[in-house]
């Protein structure tokens, strides 16, 4: 999804469907939100709401009633965006360095 303002693209959504998890109960399709962005002299005006309102609602169309998505962990906004929408931590991915001593 594309989000314009006066003709002028200022954000998107790719969003995908996949299978569900067999580490957690999900339905058997789960939406993932691969990227959300709004451009930084757009944010702060609901945009990045709206997107994911309109993701939302395809998704419920289609029967799917679960999403996920990846945060950097020190993304406190976004966290906080999505928490507000319902979304709840499930698993954390780390990353190390391999040592090649």
């Amino acid at each position: 999804m594309i989000a314009e303002e006066r003709g002028r693209p200022v954000g998107y959504a790719l969003v995908t469907l996949g299978e569900g998890s067999c580490g957690w109960e999900t339905g058997r399709r789960v939406a993932d939100v691969e990227t959300l962005s709004v451009l930084p002299d757009a944010r702060g005006r609901g945009i990045g709401t709206r997107l994911m309102d309109a993701v939302e609602e395809q998704l419920a169309g289609l029967g799917v009633r679960e999403l996920r998505l990846l945060v950097i962990a020190p993304n406190a906004d976004a966290l906080d965006f999505y928490g507000a929408r319902g979304m709840t931590t499930v698993s954390h991915v780390l990353m190390g360095q391999v040592d090649h001593a």
